[in-house]
């Protein structure tokens, strides 16, 4: 569980985690301290991830980074950036629910492995942002419930399962942005 304990914001800062270590394959990590802003800048391999506790976030900051697990979950207030320029490939599921956040900063990509849903058992919060020119991919179905996406100019969305969108969500397009699945 991510403590803050350095005085970086680092992923990979040993002092950050409780119990102090960088979290491996077996463990099932939380990052869920009330403002803390995670940046992860190297590939990692974790058994699951929750990024929860309003306004805790995690920001891959580097190309190419492989975040190896079965599932990571965006929940409570939480949220999942990729920085510009960023590249990151998820392994398994991505889940976004209870006004959680996914947020591809201009020229981003993600890879989603498994199932991506935006999906809310107790608010219509979520939401996904797409800057300028961002990519996101899923291997899986995408299923959008009570979800609130924003995109912008040049922005794709490709889905190789299928795509449920229930009448609550809602998809916005800014500046002739557009998506395909």
């Amino acid at each position: 569980q991510w403590d803050g304990g350095a005085d970086s914001p680092s992923w990979h800062d040993a002092q950050n985690w409780l119990p102090d270590g960088v979290p491996g394959p077996g463990d099932a990590v939380r990052i869920g301290v009330h403002g803390a802003v995670v940046v992860l800048s190297n590939s990692v391999t974790v058994a699951s991830l929750l990024v929860d506790g309003n306004s805790a976030g995690l920001v891959v900051s580097n190309s190419s980074t492989v975040l190896t697990t079965s599932k990571v979950t965006v929940d409570n207030a939480g949220e999942l950036r990729l920085a510009d320029e960023a590249r990151a490939t998820l392994s398994g599921d991505l889940v976004v629910t209870n006004a959680g956040m996914l947020r591809l900063s201009e020229r981003a990509e993600l890879a989603v492995g498994g199932d991506c849903l935006a999906v809310s058992l107790t608010v219509a919060n979520n939401r996904l942002e797409f800057a300028k020119d961002s990519l996101l991919t899923c291997d899986g179905n995408l299923t959008l419930g009570a979800a609130l996406v924003d995109q912008y100019v040049g922005v794709v969305v490709a889905v190789t399962g299928d795509v449920q969108l229930a009448d609550d969500s809602h998809w916005f397009t800014h500046a002739d942005g557009w998506y395909a699945v």
